[in-house]
C-alpha cells in the first residue's frame, strides 16, 4: 500500500519513538495521615464528652436523691424538736410550786410519753430503708457517714453526717433506758429545763447542718446542669436524637423540681 498522507505518518512515528511517561498515582488513592490523625482525636474527644454527659446525668440524679434524704431528715428532726419543746413547756410548768403531787404525776405521764415518742421517731426515721437518726451516719463513728457522688468523675463527692437523735443520746434517758427527765418535783422540773435546752441545741445544730448540705447540693446541681447544657450545645458528644431528648428532659424536670 502506498502512503500518500505524509503528515499522518510523521505523527504516527512520533508516537512510537516518544519515551513512556511515568504514571503517577491518583492523589485520591494516597493516604492522608493528617486527616486520619484528626479523626482519631475527634473520636477520642467524642467518647470522653459522651462519658461525661452520661456521668453528669447520673450525678444529677444522685444530687436529687441526696437533697431528698436531707429534706426527709430535717422533717424528722423538726418532729423531734416539737416533742422536746412540749417537754420543756411541761418542765417550766412543773417547776412552779403551785401544783399538787397529783398534778405533777399527770405532767410526768405526759413527759414520759413524749420521751418515748422521741425514740419512736428515731426508730422510724428512714430513707430507702436507711435509718437516719440512730447513729448510722454519726461523726462519732468513723465508718458512719454517707457519701453522695455529685460529679461525673472519681472523688467528686460530698460527705454527710447525721447525729444520733435517740432519747438516750439527748440525755432524756440513761444507759439502761430509764427516763431521767423528771417533772415530779419543782427541783426536778427545773433541772429538766436545762436538759431540754441542751437537747434542743443539739437538734438545732443538726438542722443547721442539714440546711448547709441542702444549699451546697442545690448549687452543685446548677453547676452540673450548666455542664450538661454546654456539652449538648457543643455537639461533641455523639448521641442519637432520643438520648439527647431524654437528657434535655431530665435537665428540664430537675430545674422545675428544685
Amino acid at each position: 500500500m502506498i502512503i500518500t498522507d505524509f503528515s499522518s505518518l510523521a505523527r504516527f512515528a512520533e508516537t512510537k519513538t516518544e519515551p513512556a511517561k511515568s504514571i503517577k498515582p491518583d492523589k485520591k488513592d494516597a493516604p492522608e495521615p493528617a486527616k486520619a490523625s484528626s479523626d482519631s482525636v475527634d473520636l477520642s474527644v467524642s467518647a470522653k464528652m459522651t462519658s461525661q454527659l452520661y456521668g453528669l446525668k447520673e450525678a444529677l440524679e444522685n444530687i436529687r436523691k441526696g437533697i431528698g434524704l436531707v429534706t426527709r431528715t430535717d422533717s424528722y428532726l423538726s418532729t423531734t424538736e416539737d416533742a422536746i419543746q412540749k417537754i420543756r413547756a411541761l418542765a417550766v410548768k412543773g417547776a412552779n410550786g403551785t401544783f399538787t403531787n397529783t398534778d405533777r404525776q399527770h405532767f410526768q405521764v405526759e413527759v414520759s410519753a413524749l420521751i418515748d415518742e422521741v425514740d419512736r421517731i428515731a426508730s422510724q426515721a428512714e430513707f430507702n430503708r436507711f435509718k437516719l437518726l440512730t447513729g448510722s451516719f454519726s461523726k462519732n463513728n468513723p465508718y458512719a457517714s454517707m457519701w453522695l457522688h455529685v460529679g461525673p468523675n472519681m472523688n467528686q463527692r460530698e460527705r454527710i453526717y447525721i447525729g444520733t437523735m435517740t432519747a438516750r443520746s439527748l440525755h432524756l434517758k440513761d444507759n439502761s433506758g430509764r427516763i431521767t427527765a423528771s417533772v415530779s418535783t419543782p427541783s426536778g422540773a427545773n433541772q429538766s429545763i436545762g436538759v431540754m435546752d441542751s437537747a434542743l441545741q443539739s437538734i438545732a445544730k443538726q438542722r443547721a447542718d442539714m440546711l448547709g448540705y441542702s444549699e451546697r447540693l442545690k448549687v452543685t446541681s446548677q453547676e452540673v446542669m450548666r455542664s450538661m447544657n454546654a456539652i449538648l450545645k457543643s455537639g461533641d458528644a455523639k448521641l442519637d436524637h432520643d438520648a439527647a431528648a431524654e437528657l434535655m428532659e431530665t435537665i428540664k424536670y430537675l430545674k422545675l423540681d428544685k
